[in-house]
This record gives C-alpha cells, sequence and structure tokens, in this order.
C-alpha cells in the first residue's frame, strides 16, 4: 500500500515512478555521527521518503566535525552536481564561510536550498535597549565567528556600545546572564523559547527579536515572542538600507539555521524539482527531537526568500569582514 502511495504521489508532481537514481540517493550529514545534525537526519530521512519515488532509496553519509565546515568542503570538491548527493549543513558552517574563515573552501553562494529548520533569534538583557544608557553593553558569546556575531552587529545598526565576553557559549552564557556577570546574550536554536522562559526568572527579558519567517518566507514578528519588536522596525533612516544592513541579514539567517538541506550548482532542474517537491511534502511530517518547540521547517518556496542572503556578493563579504576585523579585532587563522 505505502509503494502504491508513493508511486501515486510521484506521478503527480510530474515525475514518473521509475524517477530519481537507480543506485539510491546519498544524504550527506556535515556533522559527526551521533551529533545534533545527525538526530534530525533520523528525522528527515523517512520523512523524505514519501515524497521521494518508490524505487529511490536515501542513504545517510556522515562527514567532518560539528561546525559543518569538513563535509561542506568535501561536498563541493567530491560530489557531482547531479542530483544523487543533497547535503545536510548547520548554520555554524555558512556562518564560516560568511566571516572568511580559511577552513571553508567551499562557496555557500552556489548551493541551492531545499529544506531548512528555522529557529527564532532573541537578544536577552537586562539592560534596556538605550544607546545613552551609561557604559557599553556586555555581551556574551563563544566566538567571533559564532552565532553571537548576528547580535553584536544588530545592537551596532541601532548604534549601541557593545563589549563582547568571549568563551561563552550555551548554559556557560546562560549562567553569565543569570548571576549578571554580562548584560546580554543572544539564544538561538530550537528550544529558545523554553531557555527564555527560564532566564526571565532572574530578571532578563527579551528586547530584541531577528523575527520569524512567514509563509512565503518574508520576516515578521516571532509570533513566540509577539511583544518583541523585530531589529528592522527599531531601524531609523537608512539603517536598513545599506551594506552593513545585508551583512546582518547574512549572518542572522545563518545563525537562525538549525539545519539547511542544499544541493550542488548546476544540478539539472529536473532534478531539483524532485528534491523540492519531496522536501515540500516532507515539512510537515519532520519529528524534531525531544526538546524542539521552536523550529520552523521551511521548504520551497519560501525558503528561497529566507536563505537568499545567505548568497552574500562581494561587497557584503567585504564589508561584514571589515566590521569584523575593526569592530571586533577578527583576524581568521
Amino acid at each position: 500500500m505505502l509503494l502504491a502511495t508513493r508511486h501515486a504521489r510521484a506521478a503527480s508532481a510530474g515525475f514518473p515512478a521509475s524517477a530519481g537514481f537507480p543506485d539510491g540517493a546519498t544524504l550527506l550529514v556535515a556533522g559527526p555521527e551521533d551529533g545534533r545534525l545527525d538526530q534530525w537526519a533520523t528525522s528527515l530521512i523517512p520523512a523524505l521518503a514519501h515524497g521521494l519515488p518508490a524505487a529511490m532509496t536515501l542513504r545517510r553519509e556522515i562527514a567532518g566535525g560539528i561546525d559543518g565546515v569538513t563535509g561542506c568542503n568535501q561536498f563541493e570538491a567530491r560530489v557531482a552536481p547531479d542530483g544523487a548527493t543533497v547535503l545536510l549543513l548547520p548554520g555554524a558552517a555558512a556562518l564560516a564561510w560568511l566571516a572568511g574563515d580559511p577552513r571553508a573552501k567551499f562557496d555557500a553562494a552556489r548551493f541551492v536550498p531545499v529544506l531548512a529548520g528555522v529557529t527564532p533569534g532573541v537578544l536577552l538583557s537586562r539592560r534596556p535597549l538605550n544607546a545613552a544608557a551609561a557604559g557599553p553593553l556586555s555581551v556574551a558569546a563563544q566566538r567571533p565567528d559564532s552565532a553571537s556575531l548576528a547580535g553584536l552587529l544588530a545592537l551596532d545598526l541601532l548604534g549601541i556600545a557593545v563589549r563582547p565576553v568571549y568563551g561563552l557559549g550555551g548554559a556557560a552564557a546562560e549562567s553569565a546572564l543569570a548571576s549578571k556577570a554580562v548584560d546580554a546574550l543572544l539564544l538561538t536554536g530550537p528550544d529558545a523559547a523554553a531557555r527564555a522562559e527560564v532566564l526571565s526568572q532572574n530578571g532578563v527579558r527579551p528586547v530584541l527579536s531577528f523575527g520569524a519567517p512567514g509563509n512565503d518566507g518574508t520576516l515578521q514578528r516571532d509570533p513566540l515572542f509577539p511583544a518583541v519588536p523585530a531589529l528592522r522596525e527599531l531601524l531609523s533612516g537608512n539603517a536598513a538600507e545599506g551594506m552593513r544592513y545585508e551583512a546582518w541579514r547574512a549572518v542572522a539567517s545563518a545563525a537562525q539555521l538549525e539545519f539547511l538541506m542544499v544541493l550542488q550548482s548546476p544540478t539539472p532542474a529536473a532534478l531539483v524539482a524532485l528534491w523540492r517537491q519531496a522536501a515540500a511534502q516532507a515539512a510537515p511530517l519532520v519529528l524534531p527531537p525531544a526538546g524542539s518547540n521552536s523550529l520552523h521547517v521551511l521548504p520551497c518556496p519560501a525558503i528561497n526568500r529566507f536563505a537568499a542572503p545567505l548568497a552574500a556578493d562581494t561587497a557584503t563579504l567585504f564589508e561584514l569582514r571589515r566590521w569584523m576585523a575593526e569592530r571586533l579585532n577578527w583576524q581568521p587563522a
């Protein structure tokens, strides 16, 4: 019965039951075995099977370390753009490429987005966002090219002086905020809303949101934080029109990515359509790991709009890296 259903779905999508790859296809996971991304692959593979041709098997292959850079390098260097391999990468890999990490040999602008898991991006602070407040805002940050970069750049766009406190990520950053060792931190991830609720008991509140993608991929106020303004609402004048804002959009999109599934360019259009149709059918079936209650699974066409900033042009990349060098003393090594 299941095979018959899959044959019917493939035919209705415009693909014959024999379409795809007779030797099967591969989901290349840019992360360690049993890591966070691998857990998502466990949910994605059976969900994608509902939209792929019945005779097409989907294998999982693990490649690289936790930030995904090695897996992305292998995907670009060793995988032909024939649609037989689709890459699952974390937002950290996209951030590494945007920041100019010399380990990132791949070109993220050439990746063709298929499916994304998007999480909130919300800045928590015990001080109001007031540029006139005494002293810079101390912000917990793991390192200059971590997701915290999006929060630091957002504050710079608002004209707020910041003092990054590096070496603080995850539970350590939240503990530092709760104990008043720092003033603010950026929360991302599929459990961001639950973590924000816990921190609110320590006099901390959300003051800025990156927004959430709607059904068409455009950003709107995050429904998980309806009273919290999105960055664009707080910007005045031409601040939302310049190259630095475009750089923020790129790093913010990367920071909000729990996962991104992509094809190589130039994969034939018919095979891109096959994967995107399968992803659209898979999106409502993806079961997040336990505790992941703040995730929006975004298929095409919405993903095209949300992920577009990740394909940053040369001018945007230059502005981002120049700002990181001047403001954060960032020297990729």
